[in-house]
């Protein structure tokens, strides 16, 4: 089921999620979210989702990656699922790049971030897993687990010229 994305001003946004033990990693309410959270980030063409952002205030994101029309050099990565991810690595090398958020489609924010991380988390099934990435993947992931902190990127800009107000999209 595609679930409405909760837009910014919502208060779920900025709580701390809360983390997930093995039972209820393994329960159907859990299942479902995920099945639902893809259904929605399928919908909504993005390459990343928090369970906060459709209101769920839980340690669960989901994040791929897939070249576009306008990004045709990004990697093609799988979407996955993580429970409780956490980054326990990050290089010392950064990088600032635009981003954009399902939560509030009418911005762009200017963030810099770690060009590489190592993210330590739980698969469905229960599994530890660590998972190092670099570039625009690492930027994603970054990205959704901010989300799980009640960050946004709005808050990550350095100042008020690195927040972007887009023009409405006629067509939408």
């Amino acid at each position: 089921m595609i679930r409405p994305i909760v837009q910014l001003g919502d208060p779920v946004l900025k709580a701390k999620a809360r983390r997930l033990d093995a039972k209820e990693i393994a329960n159907e309410t859990t299942q479902t979210l995920v099945r639902d959270m893809l259904e929605t980030l399928e919908d909504s063409g993005g390459v990343g989702l928090a369970a906060p952002q459709v209101g769920v205030s839980v340690a669960l994101i989901l994040a791929g990656s897939f070249p576009t029309e306008h990004s045709p050099d990004r990697p093609e990565v799988e979407v996955t699922a993580l429970v409780n991810p956490r980054i326990v690595w990050s290089s010392v090398e950064t990088e600032s790049a635009w981003e954009g958020c399902l939560s509030f489609l009418d911005y762009r924010v200017q963030v810099v971030r770690p060009l590489a991380i190592q993210v330590e988390y739980d698969t469905l099934d229960g599994t530890a897993v660590r998972l190092e990435a670099t570039g625009f993947f690492a930027r994603v992931l970054q990205h959704e687990i901010d989300h799980l902190e009640g960050i946004l990127t709005l808050d990550r800009a350095a100042s008020p010229e690195d927040i972007e107000r887009l023009e409405p999209n006629p067509a939408s």
